[in-house]
């Protein structure tokens, strides 16, 4: 049977998530996307699977993780957006449904991830922010902050991280960017990481 792959771009607020991965029993990411998939292609068998580039831990959020699947329909991009869109829940939303390549995998064409850690700083904890930033209420000094974010660039041993079973060729992994940032009007300092990973061979 010949089948389109298409690339999804998404994001969510993963407050209510066990995060991306399917567990029993569990709200995950993958439960969730993977079911309109299956909906919008008619429930074949065998199931339509969600390859996703990432794993994410319970209450992560995302402002663009790309998943792909093969579809049994030569749709347009943009009916795949909608109709996705329009049976999600409201705390997922599709930025982005492209075509493409065969060859093209979420999981092992990813080159990079930026994450972002956010500390709202002072004794008052905004309950409008709680499930977004950390709280600390201790002095900080943002220049001993930025200066300890150096340390975090280069190459290292991700092992102590890496679940069991995993099928990584190497658990090296590079940083190449990590600074920190104070909003004073705001009141809270934000961590920018960005990594670069290499699942198969690294040039």
């Amino acid at each position: 049977m010949i089948t389109i792959r298409y690339k999804v771009t998404l994001a969510y607020d993963g407050t209510l998530f066990s995060g991306f991965e399917r567990q029993p029993n569990r709200r995950t990411i993958e439960h969730l996307l993977t079911h309109p998939v299956n909906i919008m292609a008619k429930n074949p068998e065998p199931p339509i699977v969600v390859y996703g580039s990432g794993r994410t831990d319970a209450g992560v959020h995302a402002l663009g993780q790309v998943v792909h699947f093969d579809f049994p329909f030569d749709l347009p991009s943009e009916a795949i957006y909608r109709g996705l869109n329009s049976l999600l829940p409201l705390d997922m939303e599709i930025k982005k449904a492209e075509r493409v390549s065969d060859h093209f995998h979420a999981r092992y064409d990813v080159s990079g991830k930026r994450y972002v850690y956010r500390l709202d700083l002072g004794e008052f904890k905004d309950p409008f922010k709680r499930n977004y930033t950390g709280n600390w209420r201790f002095p900080i000094d943002i220049d001993k902050v930025q200066a300890a974010m150096a340390d975090f660039v280069g190459e290292h041993d991700f092992t102590s991280f890496v679940p069991s079973g995993s099928t990584a060729r190497s658990n090296y992994r590079t940083i190449y960017e990590a600074k920190a940032s104070l909003d004073k009007d705001a009141n809270f300092i934000s961590i920018f990481i960005q990594a670069r990973l290499c699942f198969i061979d690294c040039p």
